[in-house]
């Protein structure tokens, strides 16, 4: 099941989970099951998942954390930081964990105790990009932060640098295109790359920015990074979309 996830065959992967829990119900192969579902956009099934590894072994951090992060993709942000907190009590070192509960609490405009929660984040992140590594918040939730515009920049250069480095893991080279000669008879091609296009946040927000391009000036072409789930916000965009590709 897990070579099936990494090989990006989903469906396998949640078959074979499927026949592995029905064997034994063991909280990896829940939380495997719970994976591969998160990764096929059926969020419930996942939440449902990592629930029950969380049953299986209430001790287990791991399936908590991935059920908070499930319930987060569910929009269930309180239940979700109600997690992340017991993940903490189980393992108070829990970066990640820390950093999607700030998150989720400035989504639900908790303020509660935010003064003391942001000054821990910003300790963890300055020590993590000292050390290297990857920082625990993503650029794009931190620009809502009370950090510093050299801390903000700091976190948006680690996440630059770890997709360099996976490119080149794939032996790719980085490139500079070069695109052709202004053409008054050529409409410029914009592409839109994304994780979101499904019943996500970002897809409602963005529903009808495809209709209002300028169709004699513009081809919009959108490359999703997951499979269709069947919602709306989906099915409007492919429609709206020049051009809609699965890669």
């Amino acid at each position: 099941a897990i070579l099936l996830l990494r090989a990006g065959r989903l469906l396998r992967a949640s078959a074979a989970s499927r026949r592995a829990v029905a064997l034994k119900r063991d909280s990896k192969y829940l939380n495997n099951l719970g994976a591969s579902l998160y990764e096929t956009r059926d969020i419930q099934g996942a939440v449902d998942a990592f629930q029950a590894a969380s049953e299986v072994d209430p001790l287990d951090h791991i399936s908590r954390f991935n059920l908070a992060n499930a319930l987060t993709e569910g929009m269930l942000m309180t239940e979700s930081i109600k997690q992340y907190e017991r993940v903490l009590e189980l393992s108070p070192s829990h970066s990640d964990a820390l950093a999607n509960k700030v998150r989720n609490q400035e989504a639900v405009c908790d303020w509660r105790g935010r003064r003391a929660r942001f000054a821990r984040l910003e300790s963890i992140l300055r020590e993590n990009l000292a050390e290297g590594k990857l920082s625990v918040s993503r650029p794009w939730h931190a620009l809502s932060y009370p950090i510093s515009e050299q801390l903000l920049l700091a976190t948006a250069q680690s996440f630059a640098a770890k997709a360099q480095a996976d490119v080149a893991r794939q032996g790719l080279v980085p490139f500079s295109p070069k695109p052709p000669p202004p053409s008054p008879s050529r409409r410029m091609r914009v592409a839109y790359v994304s994780y979101c296009f499904s019943a996500h946040p970002t897809s409602y927000l963005i529903a009808g920015l495809f209709r209002l391009h300028d169709r004699t000036r513009f081809e919009s072409v959108c490359f999703s990074l997951v499979t269709s789930d069947g919602s709306r916000p989906r099915g409007e965009i492919e429609a709206d979309c020049g051009t809609f590709r699965d890669v």
